[in-house]
């Protein structure tokens, strides 16, 4: 039986490769259409050059790319499901059902699969990524459910509107992007140490939460410590209301927060750097890293600092 109600038969589709690739494509270009034009104009000028490269890869790389899209999508869609970018499926009370629910098919799918295993629709994606990370004999459990973790972390502290301490940021995000770039590697079949990735992912992260902090704060994610809470004397209370980022700069502390929080994320892209340089990588791998994430972070965090320098 392929369908049980509203879910789908995983198991089916992992019997019948060629069914689940065609499905997982169908997916991963409905999902790459959706996040866009659910974003407006500015969602094809975000994703657009992003999603089109995720499939140029495929000519040279083509299973490391179909298992690269299918992980992308899923986790995309995940995402977006708990921030309520996109609605939650009817069958589900909450979003820690949906959660709970997805834990236990990442760990069916993973430790016990020769069970029935039945998801929602979407779920494809994930049983294709496995599947394939399998026939590559990689294993990329751990690196699922702590990206599942950081999600459900994401989804307490928004609910409770809870300020963290710089070592519990440091913890949530110790999660989430170790995670990507540990599975990352894995796929791509680099022999080197993930460490060495430290200041590029802090880069990252730190363009990330300063591009995303007024929407992040309008939905309960409070991304600034209480350590720098008290260090540049900032009443949360005088944020709200602020939907842009120039509307924020114009409070002096939080200005003053965004100006620490560019010279250190620039600082991390030069030690990067210095870092990657002295590593034995792949060139598509190299090109990867410079496309979508040491330009991207690189040209925005410069563009903060001459907002910051006006």
């Amino acid at each position: 039986m392929i369908e049980q109600g509203h879910l789908v038969n995983l198991s089916y589709f992992l019997k019948n490769p060629k069914v689940l690739e065609s499905k997982a494509g169908q997916l991963q270009r409905s999902i790459a259409w959706e996040t866009m034009i659910n974003r407006g104009v500015g969602g094809f000028t975000k994703y657009g050059v992003y999603f089109s490269m995720m499939w140029l890869t495929g000519i040279r790389y083509p299973t490391e790319a179909r298992l690269f899209r299918s992980g992308n999508f899923y986790w995309r869609w995940f995402d977006d499901v708990v921030d309520k970018d996109r609605p939650l499926p009817f069958q589900y009370q909450s979003r820690e059902e949906f959660l709970q629910s997805k834990r236990d098919i990442i760990e069916s799918l993973s430790l016990h699969p020769a069970t029935t295993i039945y998801g929602d629709r979407q779920d494809i994606l994930l049983a294709h990524y496995v599947f394939l990370a399998r026939k590559k004999n990689i294993d990329l459990t751990q690196e699922s459910l702590d990206i599942l973790r950081s999600i459900e972390i994401d989804l307490e502290r928004g609910r409770e509107r809870r300020i963290f301490s710089q070592k519990e940021l440091d913890g949530y995000f110790g999660l989430l992007d170790p995670a990507c770039i540990k599975g990352a590697l894995k796929v791509a079949r680099e022999d080197c140490d993930p460490e060495e990735f430290y200041p590029l992912s802090m880069a990252v992260r730190t363009f990330f939460n300063l591009r995303d902090f007024p929407k992040d704060f309008g939905d309960g994610l409070v991304n600034i410590s209480m350590e720098d809470i008290d260090k540049y004397g900032v009443d949360l209370t005088q944020l709200q209301g602020k939907s842009t980022i120039e509307q924020l700069l114009t409070y002096e502390p939080i200005k003053n927060w965004y100006r620490g929080q560019t010279q250190s994320g620039l600082k991390y892209l030069d030690d990067s750097k210095e870092r990657l340089d002295k590593l034995k990588l792949k060139s598509i791998t190299r090109f990867v890293m410079w496309m979508h994430f040491t330009r991207p972070a690189r040209k925005n965090l410069t563009k903060y600092a001459q907002m910051l320098a006006a």
